[in-house]
């Protein structure tokens, strides 16, 4: 039964998105990370410089992350770790998040500030709290081996946070307060607002979760999953009796966590844009405790991960537009069948099949029927994955803008790293045209 409704679920999800219902004067944002822009930005003049191009290009709006996933700040907080990535090039007394805001209105560009949530580490520059005093912090993953702290994973390099602890989630509040009390900033992004899809399973997410049900859960955390080994490298995930339960309450968790954070920014600023920046599928998504599904969504779009109460969590309604991230650069499914035809002809280079869901037409068309449209759709272009692929790249990119509402590069400073800035205006003028 599981089998028929994913294949069904495939089929009415292999859409190809319609064109933009907000088709005049679409945006077109450049993301700014906090530690690639770190080398970009070495001196004043270079600030400038990058977005007067910008603004040549067409660029409306830049997104500035200020709080990076090892949790350090790009300003001098008095909440945060400030980040010394910058410390070669600005003293500790400058604001370097002042700086990019007032130069981006000076060009007459719309300035953003992009939060990292629920991340608190980075463990590839060993820098941040839940690496450091506050360790403790770090979510507690279900793994094949038993619990363990995120960091013992040797999974990716962002260290994620317990969303269920009321201290973080206070903490991350003071952030997201100070940020807007302290600038004149047009919206605030969120990134990595999410559980792990395999956590949290600390002491306080499972008192709280018990109290959520309503009794106490004695096969902890077999009663919501474990894991079974089916051969000598492979596991497999084995759901107990409170999984969907589980799933929901992490939804919960995440949408109370964005009533507060809603209810605090529009006591500051009742106009402040706010955006969702989410690079994962729906049902994944859902996994991870983030519903974006439109309230009148049909239930089968939760597939088995479907409770009840499931559709009261979307935080759909809290946000101005949402921000897709497309961490592959495949367009369309001509572009996987070309490469699954490569792989079928040549098996001896030993490479995988790609999975045809990997694509940004995919991806948007799921976005689409999710949402239903309530809200306007920005496309992410990932321009590291386009590295030596300009074609194709002009082909994302007229692909993402005629699709949906608007469209994001990041991170945008690689345009000025690979020399870009002549083929992407010529790009952008052709869907312009």
């Amino acid at each position: 039964m599981k089998k028929i409704f994913i294949l069904v679920l495939l089929s009415a999800m292999s859409f190809y998105p319609q064109d933009s219902l907000y088709n005049i004067n679409k945006p077109i944002y450049f993301w700014l990370d906090e530690i690639i822009t770190s080398h970009t930005f070495n001196y004043p003049d270079s600030i400038i410089n990058f977005l007067k191009d910008a603004k040549d290009l067409g660029v409306t709006d830049i997104v500035i992350e200020a709080k990076g996933i090892s949790g350090e700040v790009i300003y001098p907080s008095s909440i945060a770790l400030r980040t010394n990535l910058l410390d070669d090039f600005y003293s500790n007394n400058n604001d370097f998040l002042l700086l990019l805001i007032n130069y981006c209105h000076n060009f007459n560009l719309k300035a953003h500030v992009a939060i990292n949530v629920f991340t608190e580490g980075d463990l590839d520059s060993n820098r941040g709290l839940a690496i450091g005093d506050s360790s403790h912090w770090q979510t507690i993953i279900n793994t094949k081996d038993g619990l363990k702290n995120y960091s013992q994973l040797g999974k990716g390099n962002a260290v994620y946070v317990n969303p269920t602890n009321s201290i973080i989630q206070d903490y991350e509040l003071s952030i997201i307060n100070e940020i807007v009390t302290r600038y004149n900033i047009d919206g605030i992004v969120f990134k990595n607002f999410s559980f792990e899809p395999d956590g949290d399973f600390s002491l306080t997410t499972k008192g709280k979760f018990e109290e959520y049900l309503g009794t106490s859960i004695t096969n902890y955390p077999g009663d919501i999953f474990r894991w079974q080994q089916v051969s000598d490298s492979t596991y497999s995930k084995i759901r107990g009796s409170y999984f969907n339960k589980w799933v929901e309450f992490k939804n919960k968790i995440i949408y109370d966590f964005f009533t507060k954070v809603k209810n605090l920014i529009h006591s500051k600023n009742p106009t402040l844009k706010l955006y969702c920046f989410n690079s994962d599928l729906h049902l994944k998504s859902i996994e991870k405790g983030v519903n974006e599904a439109s309230l009148i969504s049909d239930p089968s779009i939760f597939g088995d991960y479907y409770s009840p109460s499931l559709i009261n969590f979307s935080i759909l309604p809290f946000i101005n537009s949402y921000m897709a991230g497309y961490y592959y650069y495949d367009i369309d499914s001509n572009d996987i069948n070309d490469f699954n035809n490569y792989v079928q002809e040549n098996p001896y280079l030993n490479l995988r099949l790609k999975d045809m869901s990997k694509t940004i037409s995919y991806h948007l068309g799921e976005i689409k029927e999710i949402t239903k449209q309530e809200k306007p759709i920005i496309s992410g272009i990932n321009v590291f994955n386009y590295k030596d692929k300009g074609e194709l790249l002009k082909k994302a990119i007229i692909f993402a803008y005629n699709k949906s509402d608007g469209i994001m590069f990041y991170d945008a400073s690689l345009i000025h790293e690979y020399g870009w800035w002549a083929f992407i205006k010529s790009c952008l003028q052709e869907v312009q045209l």
